[in-house]
């Protein structure tokens, strides 16, 4: 089948083979790692709503995006 796109997400999760998540990843804001780190809350969401509905095992894609200050911070 060809890559396609739903809001219907929990469904198509769940017939799915493999799986593209491309979540938001902000730097975080406060607390420990503030402004260096990114701040994971989505990308943990994405990862329990596959795990929650799944019934078989999956393929999982992650996009990777490095907030911006990290080069500035590693280097």
């Amino acid at each position: 089948q060809d890559l396609f796109f739903s809001t219907d997400v929990e469904k198509h999760v769940y017939e799915a083979k493999i799986v593209f998540v491309f979540v938001n990843m902000l730097t975080k804001t406060h607390s420990l790692g503030a402004v260096t780190a990114a701040d994971l809350t989505y990308c943990e969401s994405a990862a329990w709503m596959i795990a929650n509905v799944s019934k078989s095992e999956k393929i999982v894609v992650k996009n990777s995006i490095v907030p911006v200050k990290f080069w500035e911070i590693s280097t």
